[in-house]
């Protein structure tokens, strides 16, 4: 699944594995400095969205040490499961430039924001 915005940086998106997670999180960013492509893993637990096996909306925003959007890497909707996204920095016309940026993560009632490190 691409992201929805025509400037937006491209991912790659995957099901990592059928299993269910226990809880909803935004797992891992690998590798950290991101040098140009990352994985970002996260999980949806069932009942995410508020019912039992329910898929949630999900969004992974990338925002500048001033708050500013910098990019959206994901806005749709996420089974239960395992997921990971490949985010490959360097494709888009308008470059995320390198710098400090925060990861906010949003499914269903969860939020998580994680600080992360781009250089190329």
């Amino acid at each position: 699944v691409a992201s929805s915005a025509p400037d937006d940086p491209p991912v790659e998106f995957d099901v990592v594995s059928r299993d269910l997670p226990v809880r909803t999180r935004l797992a891992l960013i690998w590798p950290h400095p991101v040098p140009g492509t990352a994985s970002v893993t996260y999980e949806i637990a069932p009942g995410a969205a508020g019912g039992v096996a329910s898929a949630a909306p999900t969004r992974l925003q990338l925002y500048d040490v001033t708050g500013r959007l910098a990019a959206t890497l994901f806005d749709g909707v996420s089974a239960p499961g395992f997921h990971q996204l490949t985010w490959e920095t360097g494709r888009e016309t308008n470059s995320v430039p390198n710098g400090v940026y925060l990861l906010r993560f949003l499914s269903g009632e969860h939020a998580e924001t994680r600080r992360i490190v781009l250089l190329r």
